[in-house]
C-alpha cells in the first residue's frame, strides 16, 4: 500500500494528570477533526492513581480520551507498544504528538521493526527538563539559580536527564517547543536539522479576554471598588513562583498606595502557605484569596489593575512563554515583571507601555515607584484595555496556530 494513501490518525500521547491541561488537549483533537484527521489523546496511568481519581477519569469522554491502566512500571513500557503496535497493524499512518510522556518504547518498537515510515513521532517540551532540574535542586534564594549543577549527585542525574532528553528529541521526526529562544536552545543541542514547530503555551480569545461586566461584579462582590487591585493566578508551591518575592514587591508598592490590594487565585490547598507569607509581610488585611474554576479567571483579571509575574533570569523561565503572563497580557492587564520569559512577551509589553520591568533582586527603587505611578495613574480605560487584549491575540496569532498550522504540520509528518 502507497504510505500516501494510508489512513492517517494522530495520537496526543499526554500525562497521567492532564486534567490540567484538559481544555486545550480537546481544542488541539477538535482542530485536527476539523481537516478530516482521525484523532485521539491516550493517557497511560498507574492503577493507584486510577482508584485514587477514578471518578474524575470515568468524567472524560471516551471518544477524546483512552485510558490505559497498569499496575507495574515495567508494564507501562509493554502497553504502550502494543497499543500502538495494534494501530499499525490495521495499516494507519500513525503520528504520536508525545507531551511529557516517555516516548522510548516507540522509538524501540519502530526500530526493531522497521517502522518508521508509518510510526512518527513529533516530540513536545513543555519546558526545558535539565534547566528546571537545576533550579528545583539547587535553588536559593535571593541568589539566583545557577545554570549549571554544583553537588556531584545532581550533575549525574543532570546528565541522565539531558541523555534521555537528546535521545528522545534526537529520535523525533519533529520537535513542538515554545518559543524562538526554546528552539534555538534545542537546535545548538541536537545532531543534524530537525522539524520544529513553535506552540507556546498561550491563551485562546475565546478563553480569556477583558470583559467590563465582569470587572464591575467582582470588584463589587470582593467590595474594592476603590482599590488598587494587584493580582496573582496559578501555583505558589514550586519556588520559581517566588511567592516571598511577590509579596516583598506588594508590600513596598502598598506602602505607597495604602488602598492597594492583593488577589491572589490559587488553589484550596495552598491558602495556608498564602496566609502565612501575607503575615510574614504584615500585609493579611490587604490580601484577598480566592479559588475559582479556570473558566472563570479572564473575569477576575479582568477586575485586576496590575499582575504580578517574577521570575529569575534563568534558562528554564527565558525559553517559554508562560501562560499566566499570557492570560494578563490578553486581559489587557498591565504587568510587573522581571522579563524572564519569552522575547515575544516582554516586546509586546514595551512596544505597548504594559508594564514595568524589575531587575532578579525585586528592588522597588525611586525609578521603579514612579513607573508604578505612572502606571497607577493612567490605568487603561475599559476601551484601551479591550484594544489591548484584542491586540495581544492578534499579535500572537494562536488561533491560526491551533487551527491551522499545527494540524498542517502533524499531519506533513
Amino acid at each position: 500500500m502507497n504510505e500516501k494513501s494510508r489512513k492517517k490518525v494522530v495520537f496526543l500521547l499526554v500525562p497521567p494528570n492532564f486534567f490540567g491541561h484538559r481544555h486545550f488537549h480537546e481544542r488541539k483533537l477538535a482542530a485536527l477533526r476539523s481537516v478530516k484527521v482521525s484523532a485521539k489523546a491516550v493517557a497511560f496511568v498507574p492503577e493507584s492513581l486510577f482508584q485514587a481519581r477514578k471518578e474524575a477519569y470515568k468524567s472524560v469522554n471516551s471518544d477524546d480520551f483512552d485510558i490505559v491502566t497498569y499496575k507495574r512500571k515495567i508494564s507501562k513500557s509493554f502497553l504502550m507498544a502494543k497499543y500502538f503496535y495494534r494501530e499499525l497493524a490495521l495499516k494507519r499512518h500513525v503520528i504520536v504528538h508525545a507531551l511529557r510522556e516517555t516516548t522510548v518504547p516507540l522509538i524501540i518498537l519502530r526500530k526493531c521493526l522497521f517502522l518508521s515510515a508509518r510510526l512518527k513521532i513529533a516530540q513536545e517540551f513543555e519546558g526545558d527538563n535539565r534547566s528546571e532540574f537545576i533550579y528545583n535542586k539547587e535553588f536559593c534564594d535571593p541568589d539566583r539559580p545557577p545554570d549549571y549543577p554544583k553537588k556531584l549527585s545532581n550533575v549525574i542525574k543532570y546528565k541522565i536527564i539531558a541523555f534521555f532528553d537528546f535521545f528522545k528529541a534526537q529520535n523525533a521526526d519533529a520537535l513542538i517547543l515554545m518559543s524562538k529562544e526554546h528552539a534555538e536552545l534545542w537546535t545548538q543541542r541536537l545532531v543534524g536539522r530537525k522539524k520544529m514547530f513553535i506552540f507556546p503555551t498561550l491563551p485562546l480569545p475565546d478563553d480569556v479576554f477583558f470583559d467590563r461586566n465582569a470587572r464591575a461584579e467582582i470588584r463589587k462582590n470582593l467590595g474594592v471598588d476603590d482599590k488598587i487591585i494587584f493580582v496573582y493566578v496559578g501555583n505558589v508551591t514550586c519556588t520559581w513562583q517566588r511567592l516571598s518575592g511577590m509579596f516583598k514587591v506588594f508590600k513596598e508598592i502598598s506602602e505607597v498606595y495604602p488602598t492597594a490590594r492583593f488577589l491572589v487565585l490559587t488553589r484550596v490547598e495552598d491558602f495556608k502557605l498564602v496566609k502565612d507569607e501575607a503575615k510574614n509581610f504584615n500585609v493579611e488585611d490587604r490580601l484577598v484569596l480566592k479559588n475559582v474554576p479556570h473558566e472563570e479567571v479572564y473575569k477576575y483579571l479582568s477586575a485586576s489593575d496590575l499582575g504580578l509575574f517574577l521570575r529569575h533570569s534563568h534558562i528554564m523561565n527565558k525559553v517559554v512563554t508562560s501562560g499566566k503572563l499570557g492570560e494578563y497580557l490578553a486581559s489587557g492587564l498591565p504587568v510587573v515583571t522581571t522579563g524572564a520569559n519569552s522575547r515575544n512577551l516582554n516586546d509586546f509589553i514595551k512596544m505597548n507601555d504594559m508594564g514595568v520591568f524589575v531587575d532578579d533582586n525585586l528592588g522597588t527603587d525611586v525609578e521603579i515607584e514612579e513607573k508604578i505611578e505612572h502606571i497607577v495613574a493612567n490605568l487603561p480605560d475599559y476601551s484601551e484595555r479591550n484594544a489591548l487584549a484584542v491586540s495581544f491575540h492578534e499579535s500572537m496569532n494562536l488561533t491560526n496556530v491551533v487551527n491551522i498550522d499545527y494540524p498542517r504540520f502533524l499531519t506533513e509528518l
